[in-house]
């Protein structure tokens, strides 16, 4: 599993993806959003991938 963790360079947001690698064919990818760079605000929007194979 990899993650990473950006803020946007004006400092209004943060986002937070994670890869979950499922070999042979169910890496998932899960990204969450919040419109706030602080460590305790609510994630706003999240969304979740599922790629069943990466060669589509």
């Amino acid at each position: 599993m990899t993650s990473g963790r950006g803020i946007v360079p004006d400092g209004s947001a943060r986002l937070i993806t994670v890869l979950s690698k499922a070999p042979p064919t169910v890496d998932i990818v899960l990204t969450l959003h919040s419109t706030s760079d602080r460590d305790d605000s609510t994630i706003s929007i999240w969304t979740f991938f599922q790629q069943l194979n990466w060669g589509d």
